[in-house]
């Protein structure tokens, strides 16, 4: 199921925001804290049933209680590269 996301693009300014659409929204675990947290974009996010590569890791709040992934698909796509 595909998200659309506002993001805040600026810590001093909560009016800074872009819209990103059909991204990836992730949630954390039960039996963790978080799903990710400051540093964590650009992170590979890979799929814990079939261990495929799904996304790329770029928001969530400051407690890691959700992240915002691009699907792995349209980065591919963009960048013009391939998994191997």
């Amino acid at each position: 199921e595909l998200y659309d996301a506002l993001v805040g693009m600026s810590h001093e300014d909560p009016n800074e925001a872009a819209l990103f659409t059909n991204q990836l929204r992730l949630e954390v675990a039960p039996r963790y804290r978080a799903i990710g947290l400051g540093g964590d974009s650009g992170s590979l996010v890979v799929s814990k049933k079939d261990k495929k590569a799904v996304g790329l890791y770029f928001a969530g709040p400051e407690n890691g209680q959700y992240g915002i992934a691009n699907p792995i698909e349209k980065v591919l796509e963009l960048l013009e590269i391939e998994l191997l």
